[in-house]
């Protein structure tokens, strides 16, 4: 087996990823917290100091903690930062060469977790015909597989999956209801092929 070189269409993703997350939003019923561009306060505040600076990473206005201010004070290059490290590199998304399906995990990863995204994403495969191990994690086969599928039929699987997935969790709980819409829409979403 060849070795897969890495592709970047981060940039592609990024501008999608961006478009779907928006700015600040601050919803009750999200789990994460505070929101902005994807970036969630549970979720920077898990980050601590991973810089080794003994401050808080994202703690944005230095006032000792990370809190909504902090998330609200997100600029669009923190999320590209951001994004790029502990997303695109640390999920090996660069292994994919077909740019829509590389775009599409990115963006379902940020949504639902990377690895229930990769694992929807190799179940995509095995119902298009090229079975991989369903582990949740990106490597060569599960790339070699996603770039195997015709475009048009990864599509069908991969949003049907998504959508099966969101409607599984509307009807375990139902205060998500009322992220549906959007997440069907999400759900829906095929980047554009250049």
């Amino acid at each position: 087996m060849s070795a897969i070189q890495p592709h970047d269409h981060f940039p592609e993703a990024l501008h999608y990823l961006l478009r779907h997350e928006g700015g600040y939003v601050d919803h009750a019923a999200d789990p994460g917290g505070a929101t902005k561009y994807g970036m969630s306060l549970r979720t920077l505040r898990a980050q601590g100091d991973l810089d080794g600076d003994g401050c808080l990473d994202w703690d944005l206005d230095g006032d000792g903690d990370v809190d909504a201010a902090d998330v609200r004070a997100l600029t669009p290059e923190d999320a590209a930062t951001y994004y790029r490290e502990h997303w695109w590199e640390r999920h090996r998304l660069g292994l994919i060469h077909q740019g829509p399906a590389a775009i599409k995990i990115m963006d379902m990863a940020v949504n639902m977790g990377a690895g229930r995204a990769v694992a929807l994403a190799q179940r995509a495969c095995g119902l298009c015909g090229h079975a991989v191990a369903v582990d949740g994690l990106l490597g060569p086969r599960t790339a070699q597989a996603l770039d195997s599928i015709p475009t048009a039929r990864l599509r069908l699987a991969l949003c049907g999956l998504q959508a099966g997935y969101y409607a599984g969790l509307v009807r375990m709980r139902s205060a998500f209801r009322v992220f549906e819409t959007g997440w069907m829409r999400r759900a829906a979403f095929w980047p554009e092929e250049d």
